[in-house]
């Protein structure tokens, strides 16, 4: 149950997850922004994609994530970035990496 004055009960478990204080001024104050413009992301409301993504960091959580929890439909994917630390594997290890992550999409293929 969630009353107007509280986050739809969905987001509990996350903020839960980082330790604030369940409403919308706690969270603001963490993502640093203003309780409105943090209630309208969280209510599924109209807001720009650097709010989606100021509030996903604040939560831990991934874009794709809070969308869904917004009721949004699933993007078909999401980028996956390596770490800056993958700049140092040599152009062997990259192919392997690359082979690694064509075997695991072929598999969705086989899944029943």
């Amino acid at each position: 149950m969630s009353t107007s004055g509280l986050p739809p009960e969905q987001w509990r478990p996350y903020f839960d997850a980082i330790g604030v204080e369940f409403g919308y001024r706690p969270l603001a104050a963490r993502a640093d922004m203003n309780h409105n413009r943090l209630r309208r992301v969280l209510r599924g409301s109209g807001t720009s994609e650097d709010s989606l993504r100021q509030v996903a960091d604040a939560l831990g959580i991934s874009v794709a994530k809070l969308r869904e929890l917004r009721g949004e439909p699933a993007a078909e994917f999401e980028p996956f970035i390596l770490p800056d630390e993958a700049g140092k594997l040599t152009d062997a290890e990259r192919d392997v990496v690359r082979r690694v992550v064509r075997a695991l999409l072929a598999a969705r293929h086989l899944e029943p």
